[in-house]
């Protein structure tokens, strides 16, 4: 059989606060935040080639696995200020924020990380398909950060609302940040009415994509590899052109239009988006027989069976344009309450700037491609007493799929590039909700179990569908829920 690789999933989040008024004015609240996904790898049907014949029972490893943690604390207060200037009160808010990410990389079991007596040999160690993570890339790395802002909302007259936003963050890795927003609003009439905005973004690396060390077999050229993805501090990347990541920064400009007649809403957006030193994964570097026997002897035994090491690293700049469409109309059809929407998006991803040490021209083509440039969706919710039915008809357009045959490795050598079709998916629910608190509801999301084209090379290079499928390929599926509220 097949190598099948997985893992169980844990997800756990828990909120709280506190809110309340300092005598007539100022309003406060207080939140904390916990959440917490944890997951352990399992990969079987696979073998540690190093061992020989001394393989685990039932050829199945346990690799280890990753935790990411995040804690938070919020404070926010408030108030509204009378003024000479502006139609309404000024509102004001106002808070601080502090924050902790932690990300956990659990050691595998011995099998899969075992460096066997056959390693000499020229075999692979390690659990196949991916390995093990060892006891020198296991570990726990966490950063804290804290924030103050400050938030200005202005009437200036009925017509013309202009707010403003300032945050101000510091991070114990990467240093401070201030970033802004500015956002107006002009009422032309009483339906229709203008709005823009202007901002700056800032996004730190993760402790996860700094930190990260895994070895996967996968394919490049006509052969299966083992491929090492190591922390960009690693002497090794840096010396394949790695360095220590940097935050990603970005600007975005917005204008729109809203049309509110009562029974129909529509808004129209156009955005533009520029963000610089974007974060990725790098293309794989081959490793010379002298770095593996420089990796080995510096402590790193596994690297004896590794061909090729990649990194994150600041990679390219990009600018996306787009435009949204929102519309909805509510009337009584069908003897009760119902309500049509349609959405429609269109957006462009641009490579501006890249690194071609870094990523290739494949990599680049995949950024601008490998999304939908068309997407939308239009949906009918119908609400009658006890009884209401909802149905969500999703477009997603054409989209490009980098199969092993695709050919788009360089612009010179000529390949037609592979992509998948568009597709419509399905959405639809029925349900009943009783006075006494009971609910039933039955439905389906993918009604007609629409999944992507199967990858030509999925028998070989373990993925049986598309790995950038706007979609998804689960398939349909269809639920009943029977509950209580009271």
């Amino acid at each position: 059989p097949a190598p099948r690789f997985g893992g169980s999933l844990e997800d756990m989040s828990v909120v709280g606060g506190v809110k309340g008024m300092w005598g007539d004015a100022w309003h406060w609240d207080v939140s904390a935040t916990y959440g917490r996904n944890d997951i352990d790898f399992v990969i079987y049907n696979t073998v540690n080639a190093s061992l020989g014949a001394a393989q685990p029972e039932g050829l199945r490893f346990h690799p280890g696995g990753n935790t990411q943690t995040e804690k938070g604390v919020n404070f926010d207060t408030g108030r509204d200020f009378e003024t000479s200037f502006t139609a309404e009160p000024l509102r004001m808010s106002a808070g601080a924020e502090w924050r902790e990410e932690s990300f956990e990389v659990k050691g595998g079991d011995a099998a899969s990380t075992a460096i066997g007596p056959l390693t000499q040999q020229g075999f692979a160690l390690g659990s196949n398909g991916f390995n093990g993570f060892s006891p020198r890339t296991a570990g726990e790395w966490d950063r804290s950060n804290w924030a103050v802002y400050l938030d200005l909302e202005a009437q200036f007259t009925e017509q013309f609302m202009l707010a403003a936003a300032i945050r101000h963050e510091d991070f114990e890795d990467f240093g401070s940040t201030t970033n802004g927003k500015l956002t107006g609003r002009f009422d032309v009439s009483e339906t229709f009415a203008l709005r823009g905005a202007v901002n700056t973004g800032f996004r730190a690396p993760t402790p996860g994509q700094a930190n990260i060390s895994q070895i996967t077999t996968a394919f490049e050229g006509n052969a299966l590899i083992d491929i090492a993805t190591l922390p960009p501090t690693n002497p090794i990347a840096q010396l394949k052109g790695a360095r220590a990541l940097t935050p990603e920064d970005s600007k975005s400009v917005s204008l729109g239009m809203v049309w509110d007649s009562g029974d129909w809403l529509v808004t129209v957006d156009g955005y533009h988006i520029k963000v610089e030193d974007r974060i990725a994964l790098s293309t794989s570097f081959e490793l010379t027989d002298a770095e593996r026997a420089a990796l080995v002897a510096s402590g790193n035994p596994e690297a004896a069976s590794l061909t090729s090491v990649t990194y994150f690293g600041n990679a390219f700049d990009t600018t996306t344009t787009g435009l949204d469409v929102v519309a909805s109309l509510q009337t009584e059809h069908f003897g009760g309450d119902t309500t049509y929407s349609l959405a429609a998006n269109w957006n462009k991803t641009e490579v501006d700037r890249y690194d071609a040490n870094f990523i290739n021209e494949a990599r680049v083509y995949k950024i601008e491609e490998s999304l939908p440039t068309t997407k939308g969706y239009f949906s009918v919710n119908h609400q009658r007493e006890v009884f209401h039915a909802n149905l969500r008809v999703a477009y997603y357009g054409s989209w490009y799929e980098d199969h092993l045959d695709s050919g788009v490795i360089s612009a010179a050598d000529g390949g037609l590039p592979i992509y998948e079709d568009s597709k419509v998916i399905v959405d639809a629910e029925v349900g009943w909700k009783f006075a006494s608190g009971l609910y039933v509801n039955v439905g389906a999301q993918n009604l007609f179990d629409e999944v992507p084209d199967e990858n030509p090379w999925g028998g070989i290079a373990g993925a049986q569908y598309p790995v950038h499928s706007p979609y998804g390929f689960n398939g349909g599926f269809y639920y009943a829920r029977v509950g209580w509220k009271f």
